[in-house]
C-alpha cells in the first residue's frame, strides 16, 4: 500500500508544480512591471512551489527506503523458491547441461529481477500519471498539444520494447559463456583448486581463457547497447523538435497578446518535464518487458518436474528431516538382475548385475573406473530407480518402502564427500547438531573423539579457516 501511495504522489507532484508555474511566473512578472505592487501574491505562489519541491524530496526519500526494504524481502523469498526447486527437481536434471543454464539464470538473477520488475512498474506508473497530468494541463490551450506530446514519445516506447527483447535474447544466448567464465574465475580464486592450478602452472592459461570468454560477451553487449544509444539520440532529437515547436507556438500567441509569459513558461516546463517523464516511462516499460521475459523463463524453471521417486512417497514429510524409523527388518541387501543407464547416456552403467550382501557382513566391491560401483550406492539410496531388475532389502523391493525413511536408515560417505564449513557438530550430525551425547558416541565409535577433544572448542569448533576461529582438517582427518 505504501508503494502505491508513494508512486501516485511522485506522479502527481510534478503536475502540481507545473500547474503552479504559470501563476508564479505571472505574479513575478507583475512585480517587474509594477515594483510598487503588493508582494503577497508572488510570495504565496513561490511558497507553494517551494513546498511542492520539498514534498518531492520527501517522497523520493520514502521511495528509496521502501525500495530497499521491499528488495530485501523479495530477494529472500525468491532465493528460497529457487533453493526449494533446485532441491526437489528430478536427479536426472543434474545430468543435463541445459538445466545448469536455467539454474544459473534463476539463481544469479532471481534476487534482482523481481525487484527490478516492481521498480519498473512503479516507474512506469509514476511517469504515466505525470504525463497524463501534463497532457490535461496542455489540453486547456489547444487539443493537438497533448497529441504532439504523445507522438514524440511513441517511437521511444517502441524502441524500448525492442531493446528489452534483444537484451533478453542476449541473456539467454550468453548463459553458457557466462557460466564458463564463472568457472574459470572459480578455478583461479577458489582455495580447493589453488594447489593443482599452481603446481601445474595453469594460472596464465586460465586467465587467458577467462579474458577471451568475457571479451566475447563484452563485444556482443557493447554492439547491442551502441545500437540502443544511437536510437535514443535520434529519438531525443525528435522529442526536442516537438518541444521547440510547442514553445515557439506559445511565444507567437504571447506576441499576439493571446497568452502571458506564464503560459510560455508552463508550456516549456510541460514539455521539459514530459520529456523527462517519457524517458522514465521508456526505461520503466523496457524494464517491465525485459524482466517479464526473464520471469517467463524463471517460471519455466519452477515448472520443471519434481523427483518422481520422492513425489510418490506416501509418507514423505519434509518437516521431519532426518527422522528415523524402521523401514524393514534387518536382512540382506540384494541386487537382482539390475540394469541401469543414466539419463541421456546410451551405455549401461549396470548390465544385469546381481549381488547379495548378507546382514552383518562387510563387503568390498572392486572394479575399474566407471564399472558402476557408485551407481550401486545411488540405486540403493533411490536417487534413481533401475531400468530393469530389482533392489531388495530383507526381501522387499525398496520401491515399496517410503523413500524418506529408507534414506534416514542409510548412512553413506560418497567418494566426493561434502565438508560443511560449519561446526564439528554440524558435520557429524547435520540434522540434529545439538545432541552432544549422541555425537560423542558417534565420534568414539569412529575413533575420532581424541581428535575433536584436541580442537579449541571441541564439537563447536568451526571446520573452515574461511571464517574467523576455524580450523582446517587434513584429508585423512
Amino acid at each position: 500500500m505504501g508503494v502505491i501511495v508513494v508512486t501516485v504522489l511522485s506522479g502527481l507532484l510534478p503536475v502540481a508544480i507545473l500547474a503552479a508555474t504559470k501563476p508564479t511566473v505571472d505574479a513575478v512578472a507583475g512585480l517587474v512591471q509594477r515594483p510598487d505592487a503588493l508582494w503577497t501574491n508572488a510570495l504565496l505562489w513561490i511558497g507553494v512551489l517551494v513546498f511542492l519541491m520539498l514534498m518531492i524530496e520527501v517522497v523520493a526519500a520514502l521511495s528509496s527506503w521502501l525500495r530497499i526494504s521491499q528488495g530485501e524481502l523479495v530477494g529472500i523469498h525468491v532465493r528460497g523458491v529457487v533453493q526449494t526447486q533446485s532441491s526437489r527437481v528430478a536427479m536426472r536434471f543434474y545430468d543435463e547441461p541445459e538445466y545448469f543454464d536455467r539454474l544459473h539464470r534463476a539463481r544469479d538473477e532471481a534476487a534482482e529481477r523481481p525487484l527490478e520488475l516492481i521498480d519498473g512498474l512503479a516507474e512506469l506508473a509514476r511517469a504515466s500519471i505525470a504525463i497524463v497530468g501534463m497532457a490535461v494541463v496542455l489540453s486547456r490551450y489547444v487539443w493537438w498539444l497533448p497529441l504532439l506530446l504523445a507522438l514524440a514519445m511513441l517511437p521511444a516506447l517502441i524502441s524500448a520494447v525492442l531493446h528489452a527483447a534483444r537484451q533478453h535474447r542476449f541473456a539467454i544466448e550468453s548463459t553458457t559463456d557466462e557460466r564458463r567464465a564463472y568457472y574459470f574465475d572459480w578455478l583461479l580464486t577458489d582455495r580447493a583448486a589453488a594447489p593443482e592450478i599452481r603446481s601445474l602452472g595453469l594460472q596464465a592459461r586460465l586467465r587467458d581463457l577467462y579474458r577471451r570468454t568475457r571479451e566475447q560477451i563484452r563485444l556482443t553487449k557493447v554492439r547491442m547497447h551502441a545500437q540502443e544509444a544511437w536510437s535514443r539520440f535520434v529519438l531525443g532529437l525528435l522529442a526536442l523538435g516537438a518541444a521547440g515547436g510547442a514553445v515557439l507556438w506559445m511565444l507567437k500567441r504571447t506576441v499576439d497578446g493571446l497568452a502571458s509569459v506564464g503560459d510560455v513558461a508552463l508550456c516549456y516546463q510541460a514539455f521539459v518535464q514530459a520529456s523527462s517523464a517519457s524517458g522514465a516511462a521508456v526505461a520503466g516499460l523496457g524494464s517491465v518487458y525485459r524482466n517479464a521475459l526473464f520471469l517467463e523463463d524463471f517460471f519455466a524453471f519452477l515448472d520443471l518436474p519434481g523427483d518422481e521417486i520422492e513425489r510418490t512417497d506416501p509418507e514423505r514429510d519434509e518437516g521431519r528431516v532426518g527422522a528415523r524409523r524402521e523401514v524393514a527388518p534387518p536382512g540382506e541387501i540384494e541386487f537382482r538382475d539390475v540394469s541401469f543407464a543414466y539419463p541421456g547416456v546410451d551405455k549401461l552403467s549396470l548390465d544385469r548385475c546381481s549381488l547379495v550382501v548378507p546382514p552383518g557382513e562387510v563387503v568390498a566391491i572392486l572394479g575399474a573406473n566407471g564399472a558402476g560401483k557408485s551407481t550401486l550406492v545411488k540405486l540403493l539410496c533411490r536417487f534413481y530407480d533401475p531400468d530393469d531388475g530389482q533392489v531388495l532389502m530383507a526381501g522387499r523391493d525398496i520401491r515399496t518402502l517410503p523413500v524418506s525413511h529408507l534414506r534416514a536408515e542409510t548412512s553413506v560417505m560418497f567418494q566426493d564427500c561434502l565438508d560443511l564449513s560449519g561446526q564439528v557438530a554440524e558435520n557429524v550430525s547435520p540434522s540434529d547438531p545439538d545432541s552432544d551425547e549422541k555425537m560423542w558416541a558417534g565420534l568414539r565409535a569412529a575413533h575420532a573423539d581424541a581428535l575433536v577433544e584436541a580442537m579449541p572448542d571441541g564439537i563447536r569448533t568451526r571446520l573452515s579457516t574461511m571464517f574467523p576461529g576455524g580450523v582446517e582438517l587434513s584429508g585423512g582427518e
